[in-house]
């Protein structure tokens, strides 16, 4: 998908000049990988997510369960699925369905 790769590539220019991504930001990434399959990164957005405290907001993990259910990691998925404070319909969902 060309709008995906490019959009993980403005992301790169966007960190490079010294923004920082917010909520929105993180979960176009994540669509993207989840469109390109793209675990690596998918991974390091999630580490990133972590460190910088994103992980616990539910829309946030909602879209790691995503992309790691369509890159075919459902280990990592459920553990994110687990670990969620507060899950809501779309959670359910993508664990159920992917």
């Amino acid at each position: 998908n060309c709008c995906a790769h490019e959009s993980l590539h403005l992301f790169q220019d966007m960190k490079s000049s010294g923004i920082w991504p917010n909520i929105t930001t993180l979960v176009g990434v994540l669509t993207a990988c989840s469109d390109l399959a793209a675990l690596g990164y998918g991974s390091s957005c999630h580490g990133y997510c972590v460190v910088h405290g994103y992980a616990v907001n539910t829309t946030i993990c909602n879209a790691l369960m995503d992309m790691y259910t369509k890159c075919g990691n459902l280990d990592v998925a459920k553990s994110v699925f687990d670990t969620m404070h507060k899950r809501d319909i779309v959670s359910w969902n993508t664990m159920m369905f992917g």
